[in-house]
């Protein structure tokens, strides 16, 4: 939460991480063999204000799974969790219909249009 958003009063201390922490310095000091900055860390941030907690998000229909469109290549995960190269056939606002490049065509296979974690199809 933000400093200056209404559950920022609610963060416990034991939750609340610094900047390094939240960047990961710390580790990537550990793997480099040095506690020591080596120097300035340069972070870009996007922040994107919402209007209202059940508005959709400005950059949402930038989002790849928003983007997606028949005959893009994408890589899919299979049944059996594997990964693919794969083209996209046929596009619904609930799934994705992919190809798996070698493979015959009784595989193509309807995949769910997750977000997140959970998508089963990424670049």
């Amino acid at each position: 939460k933000g400093v200056g958003s209404p559950g920022a009063n609610r963060l416990k201390e034991r939750d609340a991480l610094t900047v390094e922490q939240w960047l990961g310095l710390e580790e990537m000091a550990i793997r480099e063999g040095s506690l020591h900055s080596s120097g300035p860390v340069v972070v870009e941030l996007l922040i994107e204000i919402q209007a209202s907690p059940s508005s959709s998000w400005e950059r949402e229909p930038l989002e790849l799974g928003n983007r997606l469109q028949v005959g893009d290549y994408v890589d899919a995960q299979d049944s059996a969790r594997k990964w693919y190269e794969a083209i996209v056939r046929e596009v619904t606002p609930e799934t994705v219909k992919v190809h798996y490049f070698g493979w015959g065509s009784k595989w193509d296979t309807n995949l769910p249009r997750n977000k997140g974690i959970n998508s089963k199809l990424n670049t």
